[in-house]
């Protein structure tokens, strides 16, 4: 996956209490499945003693227990905390895969000191908790995968001033919310692999002048929407991967001297067809491997 992005300040939470931010009480059918799960975060505050970085270690070291030393696999199923801690008792970046972590929960992460990329994986988190992260001054990275926000959620990406790099993934991500993106002017990173977004929804990236790094793999994106990629000057990265592109597109990518890797695996582009690329980008690897 493609990427490279704390103080309390939320209005009216910072008095929450652990009870506060607990899931509410399941009534009527609900109520047949038990009682809903706790949030991992908050549940691991006791016995860290209300220190939220310890909390933190806490269900790291709970992962690493399951995995019975494995090696952590970001791209795996199983449950995974992992945090790269700076200088001085900061903490640079921190994953957070398949741990159950609501909306709730997420204020506590303001008070981790020095938080600059934050990695939310199988959570569920929804619009709410997006708005909450919004107030997180110091990320400059952040990447959201199958949680549960919509494209109403996206809208608050707008309040994401110091935003770099940003990973959207999510069955419930269409046109409209990427349109939000078009706003991160800052924005040097940006992946949204695996979204059903088609042409029309990328014509806002086109205005991203900072951006270096961009996938597109696995969306619906076509020769029409390379159009909108042709000012991207500053561009080195672009995955286009599994996409609806062909021959016909590659010249809108003729302008774009600074690419130095083109992946275009599993598309309709030929080996005639990107001739003419190759010889417009000579210091770009340009990948067209078929994918069975």
């Amino acid at each position: 996956m493609v990427v490279g992005v704390i103080v309390l300040g939320l209005s009216g939470c910072e008095n929450l209490s652990v009870e506060d931010a607990a899931p509410a009480p399941r009534t009527g059918r609900l109520a047949e499945l038990g009682p809903a799960p706790k949030d991992a975060l908050l549940e691991a505050l006791t016995p860290s003693g209300g220190n939220v970085l310890g909390a933190l270690k806490h269900l790291e070291s709970e992962t690493r227990q399951r995995r019975n030393g494995r090696p952590a696999r970001l791209d795996s199923n199983e449950p995974l905390v992992r945090i790269v801690e700076g200088e001085e008792g900061t903490v640079r970046e921190l994953y957070l895969q398949g741990i159950y972590i609501t909306d709730g929960g997420l204020p506590q992460l303001e008070s981790v000191n020095g938080l600059e990329r934050l990695h939310l994986h199988k959570a569920p988190i929804t619009d709410d908790g997006l708005a909450r992260l919004a107030q997180f001054p110091g990320l400059s990275g952040l990447s959201l995968g199958r949680l549960d926000v919509t494209d109403r959620g996206l809208a608050h990406l707008s309040e994401f001033k110091s935003l770099r790099r940003l990973v959207v993934e999510g069955p419930r991500i269409s046109t409209e919310g990427v349109r939000h993106i078009g706003s991160l002017s800052r924005l040097e990173g940006l992946g949204l692999s695996g979204l059903g977004i088609t042409d029309a929804a990328i014509a806002p990236i086109g205005d991203l002048e900072n951006l270096r790094l961009l996938s597109l793999s696995g969306t619906a994106v076509g020769d029409s929407g390379l159009a909108h990629l042709s000012e991207l000057s500053r561009l080195i990265v672009l995955n286009l991967s599994e996409t609806r592109v062909s021959d016909q597109g590659l010249s809108f990518l003729e302008g774009l001297k600074s690419l130095k890797q083109l992946r275009l695996d599993g598309t309709r582009v030929t080996s005639e067809g990107v001739a003419p690329l190759r010889l417009a980008l000579p210091g770009c690897k340009i990948a067209i491997r078929r994918l069975r």
